[in-house]
């Protein structure tokens, strides 16, 4: 089972962003993604997890492990509908071959359908990478479809969706009706997407002119934009000290946009720690973020070990003091 101080980073194809997700529940929408971050990391087809932090991560940390196991069951048996562009229809998905939660053990256990492992595997092109903590606090299931659509088109910076496409999609209950769709899909999906996640997204109407009367609304076309991440005293100092190594210096792969990109990645706390960590260690010319990057994980792989080192031997020497 995966140490839980690991980003759980979702990685997939983008036909699964513009999937329909008609049946699932918020929690069901969260636990997939959730599962699919850790084939993002494994890549294995046969997963053991553990049920107390996928609980905690669905914000069913205070329910009883029945409930979580009628969740995980109702999520087994469902199905996703991606679209087939050759033919203009959906094809239906089945995603698990096995998902089974062990009581005794508090485990989950799954593996996925051959069908369904290609839109998880095959990212040479076409495919979209998000921090789960992104979706933790979104609090409807529609801003998480939404927010996963807009990942799939953020390399475009902007993109269309009529109002019919719209109104099928997240709010077949509100009807095509324009007041309908800003009031009750479209401005709730964008507040939410715009203070938890990564994405600031604005929407813009289009329109299409009537014969009589004033112009009627056909679509809406969405703006992304990537948030600027605020850097902060400590961040500009450990950089700075980074840069005193001759090395890193002379690499040139520190400045404001790497700083963004080290940040959204790692978080404050540990690019602090692995830009002075860097900073000591690196001897030798390099000229990618990725050998810096590289870098700054080992220093959370040597904290790790020298904690295990430390735990050891504590333990030796309580044997030792026994006899």
């Amino acid at each position: 089972m995966k140490e839980t101080n690991q980003k759980d980073i979702v990685v997939h194809q983008n036909k699964l962003s513009y999937g329909k997700f008609e049946e699932f529940e918020l929690r069901e929408l969260k636990l997939l993604l959730k599962f699919i971050a850790e084939y993002s990391r494994t890549e294995e087809n046969k997963i053991l997890l553990n049920a107390k932090e996928i609980k905690n991560f669905i914000n069913m940390d205070r329910k009883s492990y029945s409930e979580f196991e009628t969740l995980v069951r109702k999520l087994g048996k469902r199905e996703v509908l991606i679209k087939d562009p050759t033919k203009n229809r959906y094809v239906v998905y089945h995603i698990f071959s096995k998902l089974d939660f062990d009581l005794d053990n508090k485990t989950v256990e799954l593996s996925y359908a051959p069908d369904f492992i290609p839109l998880i595997t095959n990212l040479e092109k076409n495919f979209c990478k998000y921090d789960l903590k992104n979706v933790e606090k979104l609090k409807s299931k529609y801003s998480l479809m939404f927010y996963i659509r807009s990942k799939a088109e953020k390399f475009k910076g902007k993109f269309y969706m009529s109002v019919e496409e719209i109104a099928s999609l997240y709010g077949k209950k509100y009807g095509e009706k324009v007041e309908n769709i800003d009031t009750f899909i479209i401005n709730p999906m964008l507040k939410e997407i715009n203070e938890y996640t990564d994405i600031f997204i604005s929407a813009e109407k289009e329109y299409e002119a009537q014969e009589r009367g004033r112009s009627k609304v056909k679509g809406y076309l969405f703006r992304i934009e990537k948030k600027t991440l605020l850097i902060s005293t400590e961040i500009e100092k450990a950089v700075e000290k980074a840069k005193k190594n001759i090395f890193i210096s002379k690499s040139k792969v520190l400045n404001e946009e790497t700083i963004q990109i080290l940040l959204d990645e790692m978080g404050e706390e540990k690019l602090i720690q692995g830009l002075n960590y860097a900073y000591k260690s690196i001897n030798k010319d390099f000229n990618t973020l990725e050998y810096l990057k590289k870098v700054i994980y080992q220093n959370e792989e040597d904290s790790i070990e020298s904690l295990e080192t430390i735990f050891l031997e504590k333990k030796k020497i309580k044997r030792m003091n026994k006899f």
